[in-house]
């Protein structure tokens, strides 16, 4: 139609044209020129007639190509249909995996636009919230506040926590005692969505546990306030920080004593590290610097996990300010003991030669000097029964209906071939996509549901579905029969998903190893769990517990994976590849054989999902930390998010108490909770790869991890770490390797978020002698010598 319109139009010009140089002929004749109008005329037409047949040939062009896409078209078609005779099976499976993926494209259209959506919700919220009226300060905080008084300045008066104050006695529970932490005396939040109170609700923490934490940070203040109503510094001079933590147990020296009283008698003096931590009153642009002058609220991180099942006792001393070190900060009082703990504190605190008949008084005893005895309180430690003891049984019933994995059922949502042709390392010869179901253990199989731990969801047979992706690389697809396949499962990062694992660095280890990459999301903390943690910190703190029982289903859904790919997607055709199998028929070696690599999150969770693994015995966490109570207040991660936790906290001198109570929930959602599980298998070994000056994941954390799991350093390493061996490589078993940029120095982290990122936690995985370390580790199970002090990392 375009072309006959074009040539309408050079027939009109044609005309035009005739008609010119007719009248230009009939003026030569007469001896005359053509006007200046006829001139014009005439190139006009001629322009026209230029452009005209351009535009055809363009058109003719374009025609031309249309018929030869046309004739290949056709001739494809044809082709397709003398496939499809000969493998309508193959196009029938095809063309199902297109409409899969085209549902599975809609779904994750819609969860992406309410996850949008939700994020527009809490930016409006967080914008009302700033009009609310200022925090509330001093006792206005509280309602009532008659269980102890552990300082003055507007401190929560529950300080010290936690304490033997908070415990009743309970013959029923393994450790002798239940929690009893009165609601009234917690600190008062702002936002609440259907609460019952207007202080934070701890009723499913008093009904779970029989103690305390293992690993949960001891908060208590001193009174810095000065007749003049300011504050005074605290000299940290005798109280250990994360640098130095070997101070903690001198008893001559230390201004804080960790003691185990569970043999009175006996006392061991325990490794700890105390942080002075700000009290942001001031203004929002105080430096980190500035806000720890404002100090009062003081953090004991124990530098191991304490025992299960014990009596803890906890004494300060001698503690001075910065500005007059010859005056003592007035002493808190103590708090009230029961006969029975005051009778452990007695003998503990004489068999250490210290006299605490009285606060503030002088000690008389020879071995401590004369430092008076400022605060002095005792807890007990929950027993395993009360924690990772109650989520092991959940497993081993949830396993037990899983058998091998063989009848769990599944659905491919998508399937990606390659040709392997390309010659890059890192090239995937498929990426299967889809699902499967698993036990759940929730009350409800929803993102906001508590764990179930009577176990009726196990005996109702209630599911979860888990979407998972597993890469096959073209090594294995070059060579099937090339060697063994292996399955390395793969943690994701700080509220990731798991197509994290499709990374570069994943993609060449699995090629050179001949691992599959099997990846499934960290149920509680993933990109699809952000309104659910931004609503908790923002409107229900007292629902805590979702995130760790949440991430505890995610342990169970990995575990559940790793026995899927091994006993039943291993039978699909398209674990076959040139008529082999890729995975052996024993199910179980497959399992066994199976190892885990887990970054940052990946590596924080990872730990904790090594020791929930009855399966996986190997395992790789990159910049990896623990507690997450130590890890948040020092992480650059956490500013965004504690700007949503300082909203929803009235008084923000209560946010350690706070990270103290969500201990006791994280606990076992993190590796902290899973140490001594670790450590106490002779069949787990564990590699650490920390990142020195790690501004995300604190280093002291990846130490507690190496402590706690009997980890070794490398021979020659970098620095030395407190209570860490090192051993002459190769070896087997656990080790903690610390790698460090040219552009990072040694200094310690400060207990407060750093304005800036040094772009470091990143460097370990990219650093060519870290990932042939790790290699090597995850292969052949052998720690090897690293290049450790001779080299540096270039990134950061």
């Amino acid at each position: 139609s375009r072309e006959e319109t074009g040539q309408a139009r050079r027939g009109k010009d044609e005309v035009e044209m005739e008609g010119v140089n007719g009248r230009a002929r009939e003026s030569g004749e007469e001896g005359g020129e053509m006007t200046e109008v006829e001139l014009r005329s005439s190139e006009e037409v001629k322009k026209r007639r230029k452009k005209g047949k351009k535009k055809t040939d363009r058109l003719r062009l374009v025609a031309s190509v249309n018929e030869e896409g046309r004739e290949k078209e056709r001739s494809s078609k044809h082709d397709e249909d003398e496939v499809e005779s000969v493998t309508s099976g193959e196009m029938s499976r095809e063309e199902t995996g297109q409409a899969r993926r085209k549902v599975y494209r809609i779904v994750m259209y819609t969860i992406s636009s309410l996850a949008f959506a939700y994020f527009l919700l809490f930016a409006f919220l967080i914008v009302a919230a700033l009009l609310l009226p200022p925090s509330c300060s001093g006792s206005e905080c509280y309602d009532v506040c008659t269980v102890q008084s552990g300082g003055g300045g507007g401190v929560n008066c529950m300080l010290p926590f936690p304490s033997m104050q908070y415990m009743q006695r309970d013959v029923t529970r393994p450790s002798g005692y239940k929690l009893a932490i009165p609601t009234s005396s917690l600190p008062l939040v702002r936002l609440r969505l259907s609460a019952p109170t207007s202080h934070m609700d701890v009723s499913e923490m008093n009904r779970r546990y029989d103690g305390f934490s293992t690993v949960a940070p001891l908060v208590f203040t001193l009174d810095t306030s000065t007749s003049s109503g300011g504050v005074e510094e605290i000299n940290r001079e005798g109280l250990a920080d994360d640098s130095n933590i070997e101070l903690s147990t001198d008893l001559a020296m230390s201004k804080s004593l960790l003691v185990d009283c569970s043999a009175p008698s006996r006392p061991a003096l325990l490794p700890h590290f105390v942080d002075v931590m700000p009290t942001p009153t001031s203004a929002s642009t105080a430096t980190a610097e500035e806000e720890l002058k404002q100090m009062g609220v003081l953090m004991s991180h124990p530098a191991t996990p304490l025992p299960y099942n014990s009596t803890i006792m906890m004494v300060v001393r001698g503690v001075t300010n910065m500005h007059d070190t010859g005056s003592f900060l007035p002493s808190s009082p103590l708090p009230a003991f029961g006969s029975e703990e005051r009778e452990v504190v007695d003998v503990c605190s004489s068999a250490l030669g210290l006299d605490m008949t009285q606060t503030g008084g002088s000690e008389s005893g020879s071995g401590s000097g004369a430092m008076p005895v400022q605060l002095v309180w005792a807890f007990r430690t929950w027993s395993r029964q009360s924690s990772v003891g109650v989520v092991e049984n959940l497993r081993d019933r949830a396993l037990a209906k899983v058998g091998d994995g063989s009848s769990l059922s599944y659905t491919i949502t998508s399937y990606a071939p390659s040709t392997c042709d390309s010659g890059e390392s890192d090239e995937m010869a498929n990426t299967i996509s889809g699902t499967f179901s698993a036990p759940s253990i929730l009350l409800y199989p929803t993102p906001d549901s508590l764990l179930d731990y009577s176990g009726g969801a196990l005996e109702r047979g209630e599911v979860v579905e888990v979407p998972f992706s597993l890469q096959i690389p073209c090594s294995i697809a070059n060579d099937p029969s090339g060697g063994e396949v292996r399955i390395m499962q793969y943690g994701h990062g700080l509220f990731g998903t798991r197509e994290e694992a499709f990374g570069y660095n994943q993609r060449q280890l699995a090629n050179d190893k001949r691992f599959l990459i099997l990846s499934t999301e960290w149920r509680g903390m993933s990109t699809y769990d952000l309104p659910t943690v931004a609503r908790v910190l923002l409107f229900q703190l007292s629902s805590f517990p979702i995130i760790s029982d949440q991430l505890v289903q995610g342990f169970l859904n990995k575990a559940v994976a790793l026995r899927f790919v091994a006993g039943r997607l291993a039978d699909d055709d398209l674990l076959h590849i040139g008529g082999v199998r890729l995975l052996s028929r024993n199910s179980t070696e497959v399992v066994k054989s199976a190892v885990f690599y887990g970054i940052s999150q990946g590596g924080i969770c990872g730990g904790a999902y090594v020791g929930f693994s009855p399966d996986i015995t190997k395992a790789v966490l990159g910049v990896p930390g623990c507690p997450f109570s130590l890890l948040l207040p020092r992480s650059y991660d956490f500013i965004r998010f504690g700007a949503l936790l300082n909203l929803q906290v009235a008084n923000a001198r209560d946010i350690p108490l706070f990270f103290a109570l969500a201990e006791q929930y994280w606990s076992v959602g993190e590796a902290c909770g899973w140490l001594t599980t670790i450590r106490d298998d002779d069949s787990k070994e564990v590699l650490l790869h920390v990142a020195i000056g790690d501004v995300e994941v604190a280093n002291a954390g990846a130490a507690i991890m190496a402590r706690g799991m009997n980890a070794s350093l490398v021979k020659a390493p970098l620095r030395p770490l407190f209570g860490v061996e090192v051993r002459e490589p190769p070896f087997d078993g656990s080790a903690i390797v610390e790698w460090k940029s040219l552009y990072v120095d040694f200094s310690p982290a400060l207990p407060v978020p750093p304005f800036d990122s040094n772009h470091i936690h990143g460097c370990p995985r990219r650093f060519e002698p870290a990932k042939a370390q790790l290699a090597e580790f995850l292969d052949k199970g052998k720690v090897e010598a690293s290049c450790n002090a001779y080299c540096r990392m270039t990134c950061g």
